[in-house]
């Protein structure tokens, strides 16, 4: 797995602790990208947004950005 997917996994871990903090907030995690979303990451992408949300009982939303729509891939790690 590459380093950068690695910490973007970390952060969105962390966030996820958060969101049990700010109870009476929603938490808006932006998930980036470079796949397009018919791919194995995409689809992957698409599942964790899936459970995240059911899971958070919708206190956090996660907004997906696949095909470098925010950052090209190695701008990823600088991003996060």
């Amino acid at each position: 797995m590459k380093l950068a997917t690695k910490l973007q996994l970390l952060l969105l871990g962390a966030m996820l602790s958060l969101a049990g903090i700010a109870s009476a907030q929603t938490t808006i995690i932006k998930f980036s990208h470079i796949a397009s979303a018919d791919t194995p990451r995409g689809k992957a992408a698409l599942r964790f947004k899936e459970l995240v949300e059911q899971y958070s009982h919708h206190r956090v939303r996660v907004d997906i950005y696949p095909n470098g729509i925010l950052h090209r891939e190695s701008d990823e790690l600088e991003a996060l």
